[in-house]
């Protein structure tokens, strides 16, 4: 019995052993299976990235030959002898294909992306290069600018060009210069941009400079109101008139008179340079009365009127439309300091001299002209025809003057009167006491006599001359003397 005992506590310690050595056996090749698995790991790793890398920097690598890749892996595995570890490493490769797929998906839906955005980039800048818009500038007599095509249509800062004797005051799109063009705007098509010059108008008075105004050719020029003249012009009793100064062609100074409503005209302001002084004058208001005759008691009307300035008889007219039994004809007269009947004509300016004005019957007067055509046949022709207030004369100012012909001088008119054999000439003193007729009488010059005029024209050129000569001699006179002084 104790041998039987001894045997099987013989037997159970053999198996026991057994046991140990199949479990250590089993753990020793687990291990084995672990480093084989991460080997063969680490050299499809490796191979993962070799792929990726060819995919992503060389778009045609990305077609390696996968049987060849295949046939690695697959002596990979049967090197290995375990059957476990086999299929381990099946059950791995399996996954790491599964990633290498999705890693080189990735990787080309990348790439693609990048292509297709580059080419999308190159595309959009393709087509704002064929959507650029150029600006063509006209500088209207400034100096040229060539055309401009600017990056990415945005117009940002303004061209400035330069024309000598005026200012620049903008850039227009259309050519009448209303529609200004406004720079920070993004250019949609192809525009012509012109150029607006401008004088700068100073209204100056005893040097002082009360306003500056810009003003452009043929645009209207606006004088200073009442307002901007309020501390030194009495508006009940005074205007202010503007007076330009200027050179001619000729270099003959002259003066211009600026009215309202008046246009900038650069061959009436002769300037060279881009401002145009005017300067102020006062002139005197005063009141003239009208009457119905000179038995009048009082004046129909009144008018506060301008020294020099031409009347506007409207009110005037309007006033007479409410009376009744006005002659069919009539004008104005005023009285001479000899009490003599003086027409006074609608044309004719103010003047402070002559403060009241009578309503009287009118004859007519009657200009004309002898003409002669290429058939040698002499026809009147009439140059103007008037009423004049009966019994009144004439002021010199007031008569005609036609225009000059060549060869000829203009000697005057002469009363057409077929009851008298004297010649009578149309002046101040003639009493127009019905209607009359006048014919223009004119005189051959002849050689001697144009020789005259010319030779009084060379001698008045040289006279100026001289005087010009004889300034400028004393002048430099005067600056040297000043100089010694000093």
């Amino acid at each position: 019995m104790a041998q039987k005992k001894v045997a099987n506590n013989n037997t159970n310690n053999r198996t026991s052993k057994n046991n140990s050595k199949k479990i250590i056996k089993e753990e020793i090749n687990d291990e084995k299976i672990n480093i084989k698995i991460i080997v063969v790991s680490l050299i499809l790793a490796l191979l993962i990235g070799t792929v990726v890398y060819f995919n992503v920097g060389k778009k045609s690598d990305k077609d390696i030959d996968n049987n060849k890749q295949s046939d690695i892996e697959d002596k990979i595995i049967d090197d290995t002898e375990d059957s476990e570890v086999q299929e381990e490493v099946k059950d791995q490769k399996s996954e790491t294909s599964n990633i290498i797929k999705t890693v080189m998906d990735n990787s080309i839906s990348k790439e693609e992306e990048k292509i297709s955005n580059e080419n999308s980039d190159d595309e959009e800048k393709i087509g704002d290069e064929i959507k650029y818009y150029s600006i063509t500038f006209n500088t209207n007599g400034g100096n040229n600018i060539d055309r401009q095509i600017l990056e990415n249509n945005e117009v940002t800062q303004s061209v400035l060009p330069v024309k000598e004797g005026w200012s620049f005051a903008g850039w227009f799109t259309d050519e009448d210069l209303t529609n200004e063009f406004v720079f920070g705007d993004i250019l949609t098509e192809d525009i012509v941009l012109n150029a607006k010059w401008v004088k700068i108008i100073e209204f100056v008075s005893e040097d002082e400079v009360l306003k500056m105004v810009p003003v452009s050719e043929g645009e209207t020029i606006i004088l200073p109101s009442d307002e901007d003249l309020s501390d030194i012009i009495d508006s009940e009793n005074e205007v202010a008139t503007w007076i330009f100064k200027g050179l001619d062609e000729y270099d003959e100074e002259y003066t211009l008179e600026v009215l309202e409503g008046m246009t900038f005209d650069t061959s009436k302001f002769r300037s060279s340079s881009s401002v145009v002084k005017l300067y102020m004058d006062k002139l005197t208001k005063f009141d003239l009365n009208f009457f119905l005759n000179e038995n009048s008691d009082f004046p129909i009307i009144t008018l506060k009127v301008v020294e020099g300035r031409t009347i506007d008889f409207s009110s005037v007219d309007e006033k007479l439309n409410e009376i009744d039994n006005l002659p069919e004809e009539y004008g104005w007269y005023f009285k001479n300091i000899f009490g003599i009947k003086v027409n006074f004509d609608k044309d004719k300016k103010a003047n402070s001299n002559i403060t009241n004005l009578y309503l009287d019957e009118t004859y007519k007067i009657t200009y004309i002209e002898k003409e002669e055509t290429d058939e040698g046949i002499t026809n009147d022709v009439i140059l103007k025809e008037e009423n004049i207030v009966k019994d009144s004369t004439i002021e010199k100012d007031d008569i005609l003057v036609p225009e000059q012909k060549e060869g000829y001088n203009f000697e005057g008119w002469i009363l057409v009167d077929d009851e008298s054999n004297e010649e009578v000439y149309l002046d101040e003193k003639l009493i127009i006491d019905e209607d009359k007729i006048f014919i223009a009488d004119y005189k051959e010059i002849s050689v001697k006599e144009d020789l005259n005029l010319l030779y009084n024209e060379i001698q008045e050129e040289e006279e100026e001359n001289l005087e010009e000569e004889f300034v400028e001699v004393k002048t430099e006179e005067s600056k040297e003397v000043l100089e010694k002084t000093e």
